[in-house]
């Protein structure tokens, strides 16, 4: 949290007020069940202020080790694990799988307005592509067509030819 070894902890408010504002909802909805002995332990994932003013992401896990005879809290222990480089890393598959997504949509429909049969095998010989002439072709989906091999798909006559 970027506190120096002789820094005191934030408690109460003032650690509630380094969890960002558009998280603390989960927080509450992850901890109020376990501050009402309702749960054993708690654990949320949520950005919290470091003593730098810059946020990070943290993996909060703890739970109440001692009571008071009204089964208030009087201490809590747990860790909070810093997750900002995982988080980030999200973000970027995210997307880099959205930009993909994309250039395989528009790979499908150059593929599929083409007039010719346009297919990709893999070394077992099973088709893992198949344009849609395909189905106008063989008079088949092309998701039936995939995962088959071309002896399948053809026969043993033109496999043979082939």
């Amino acid at each position: 949290m970027g506190l120096a070894p002789d820094d005191e902890l934030p408690q109460g408010p003032q650690w509630r007020d380094r969890i960002h504002p558009d998280d603390r909802a989960a927080v509450d909805a992850a901890i109020i069940p376990h501050l009402r002995g309702q749960a054993t332990s708690y654990e949320c994932e949520h950005r919290m202020r470091r003593a730098d003013g810059n946020w990070i992401w943290v993996f909060t896990r703890a739970m109440i080790v001692e009571r008071d005879d009204k089964e208030g809290a009087i201490r809590i222990v747990g860790t909070h694990m810093d997750v900002t480089e995982r988080k980030a890393t999200e973000r970027r598959l995210a997307t880099t799988s959205d930009l993909l997504q994309g250039s395989e949509t528009q790979l499908r429909q150059i593929a599929d307005n083409l007039p010719a049969l346009v297919s990709r095998f893999d070394h077992q010989q099973r088709l893992r592509f198949v344009n849609r002439a395909y189905q106008e072709w063989l008079h088949m989906e092309p998701a039936r067509l995939l995962g088959r091999t071309l002896r399948e798909v053809y026969g043993d006559e033109s496999y043979g030819q082939f």
